[in-house]
């Protein structure tokens, strides 16, 4: 039997519960695998991993095989469009997209964050700019000693690019109507 197809399925099926769980779902999966013919465990390989694409489609969580941590830290600037829940703000999308390239190009040329992020963040509270924020994972509860959301209470955007990148890295989370309302996310993980 062939080695390869039994990891990707363990990660893509057990992905978004931790990844420190896919050595053991290998390992269960090659057992299951030895009470079956040969043919039969590769057929029931491809479907299941099939099956678990399509329903990572329709869930818009599509991360290549790509295991998630189980909790992330991350710092975001929001270049906020008009929206009822953020009432100074009147940027329309396309002024939006305009200022959070500007700012992605002049971190990406070395600006400093926290300067750009405090001068332009419109994720405000008590005058400060929001942030940082504390995720768990899909069906991780979130740890009761420090200040941290579940993914699912953050807009869908925000978690989906704050989970995908790596410590240092930064991404935006571009305006969406339902999976980023507020408008633009540069989203910088931290831990």
């Amino acid at each position: 039997m062939r080695a390869a197809p039994f990891f990707a399925l363990a990660c893509a099926v057990f992905a978004v519960v931790s990844c420190a769980t896919v050595e053991k779902a290998e390992e269960n999966i090659e057992v299951e695998a030895q009470v079956m013919s040969e043919e039969g465990a590769e057929e029931t390989v491809e479907e299941t991993v099939e099956e678990t694409v399509e329903e990572r489609a329709e869930e818009g969580e599509d991360r290549a095989g790509r295991c998630e941590p189980d909790h992330v830290s991350v710092d975001h600037i929001l270049i906020g469009v008009k929206h009822k829940r953020l009432e100074n703000v009147t940027r329309s999308n396309a002024e939006a997209k305009v200022l959070a390239d500007q700012i992605v190009s002049e971190l990406n040329a070395g600006g400093d964050w926290n300067t750009l992020k405090e001068k332009h963040s419109d994720d405000r509270s008590d005058g400060k700019a929001g942030g940082p924020y504390r995720m768990a994972n899909h069906g991780l509860e979130p740890d009761a000693s420090l200040p941290e959301y579940k993914r699912s209470q953050m807009v869908p955007a925000f978690g989906k690019v704050g989970f995908a990148l790596d410590v240092g890295e930064i991404g935006v989370a571009a305006h969406d109507p339902k999976a980023s309302p507020f408008g633009y996310h540069i989203i910088k993980r931290i831990k």
